[in-house]
């Protein structure tokens, strides 16, 4: 899947100063970091200038005015006051879970100049190279948030330089990520940045003159939702949530063949899906739901069912609340939205849907609600049987022998995203005159719960 979306929050970050010292021709040692609060306003650079607004989940977690002193072969960093993004009130998506934990931290993102040299010099930062008439600089960005939180993607972006001074080495737009580096000034990618963990990249400017310059920066990121924690429990009929029987149901796939699918239906509220958030503003992606027990961002599986977290790309971005061949009865498949804002529920039902392995039982009634704000999400299955009469005992089939229950996220470059609940197994409990109690499976992001 190509399209992806994030939402932003706005917030007052601590951050470490930028900070060098360095002789000409020479790489200095690592200089020490400490954290200051973003109070310092800066006038904007000289020059070229490209005002940029905050993409669509992504926060601003740091500004600084970076300034390179020719005289004592020196580059210093300020940090510049950080304004709250225009669109966070339009796009509230991730907002409750981790950008305000950090707001909030003792310590946050710190940032250091590990070395720098004017080339030529083709031995530099272990013989990546500094060309003639370039300032070079190793520039480190260390995680160092508590409590622990996990941010993806990093980038740090030039908005402004002083005109003739120009950046030699930015990094290319990353195919199908929703935020990548295009700014015309040039910008770096540090990816991933684990609690703990640092990276460093080389930044390259062209010199055009000995003279002094200035430019800005802004430092942005992302949260990545590595994993969702699933949890499972026993709930009464009069617990189970039903969208065909809501005020304003929608009513769709009646009678419908395994396989079939409608959509794009407008979501009321944006909803986060491992790294990416969707919504329906008429940029962003929209959802499909599909006869066979799935919903999700991507026109999903309208095959037989495969293992998760699965490598082929054809079912990122989706719910599975029940992957088999399932075709829809009379009552075909409804979707609702309840609750006020912040806290609305859509809810999607497979109303008395047949199994393929048990045709024409009307075997199957289940549920996955999704939530505003929290992002969670809940499979919640009414019954499972394997006749149609009044009998709720289950069979090994409707149990889930031949289904994935489960996440799909995507490849983000270290490897795709999912968690797999359950594969071509009995998931589902065992039914029968005894117990004909439903079940809700509640999965809430791990990495960033609140």
């Amino acid at each position: 899947m190509s399209n992806s979306r994030r939402d932003v929050k706005p917030l007052s970050m601590w951050l470490g100063v930028l900070c060098a010292a360095v002789s000409w021709g020479a790489c200095q040692s690592e200089s020490s970091t400490s954290s200051v609060p973003l109070s310092v306003s800066q006038p904007p650079a000289a020059g070229n200038s490209r005002p940029q607004p905050d993409p669509a989940n992504v926060t601003t977690l740091g500004e600084f005015r970076a300034t390179w002193n020719a005289t004592t072969q020196s580059l210093s960093f300020q940090p510049k006051e950080t304004a709250p993004s225009s669109s966070s009130a339009a796009t509230p998506g991730v907002r409750p879970q981790g950008f305000a934990q950090i707001a909030n931290s003792a310590n946050g993102f710190t940032t250091s100049v590990l070395s720098s040299i004017v080339g030529p010099n083709t031995l530099f930062n272990n013989s990546a190279g500094c060309a003639s008439n370039w300032l070079c600089a190793v520039v480190q960005v260390a995680n160092t948030v508590s409590p622990s939180r996990t941010v993806d993607s990093i980038y740090v972006i030039v908005t402004s330089i002083d005109s003739g001074f120009a950046v030699s080495n930015s990094d290319v737009a990353r195919t199908g990520y929703p935020f990548t580096c295009t700014s015309p000034l040039g910008c770096w990618e540090y990816g991933l940045v684990t609690n703990g963990q640092s990276k460093a990249l080389q930044w390259d400017f062209s010199l055009p003159n000995s003279n002094d310059f200035s430019f800005d920066i802004k430092i942005m990121g992302t949260f990545l939702r590595s994993s969702y924690g699933c949890s499972a429990t026993d709930i009464t009929t009069s617990a189970y949530v039903d969208a065909c029987g809501m005020s304003g149901a929608t009513t769709i796939l009646t009678s419908a063949t395994p396989g079939a699918v409608v959509g794009p239906i407008a979501l009321p509220f944006p909803y986060t899906l491992y790294d990416s958030t969707f919504d329906s503003s008429g940029v962003n992606l929209d959802l499909f739901i599909n006869t066979n027990g799935a919903l999700g961002f991507n026109e999903p599986a309208n095959s037989a069912n495969v293992d998760i977290p699965d490598t082929s790309g054809s079912y990122d971005y989706t719910l599975f609340p029940y992957w088999d061949e399932i075709a829809t009865s009379t009552s075909g498949v409804c979707y609702a939205t309840s609750g006020t804002t912040p806290n609305r529920l859509f809810t999607v039902t497979w109303k008395d849907a047949d199994l393929n392995a048990v045709s024409g039982a009307q075997a199957l009634t289940f549920s996955a609600v999704l939530y505003e704000s929290s992002d969670q999400v809940d499979y919640v299955y009414n019954y499972w049987k394997s006749t149609s009469g009044s009998s709720c005992a289950s069979s090994s089939a409707t149990r889930g022998t031949s289904a994935t229950f489960g996440i799909q996220g995507a490849d983000l470059g270290a490897g795709v995203l999912g968690t797999k609940l359950s594969y071509n197994a009995a998931y589902l409990p065992v039914r029968n005159a005894v117990n004909c109690n439903g079940r809700k499976v509640t999965c809430t992001a791990t990495v960033i719960s609140p």
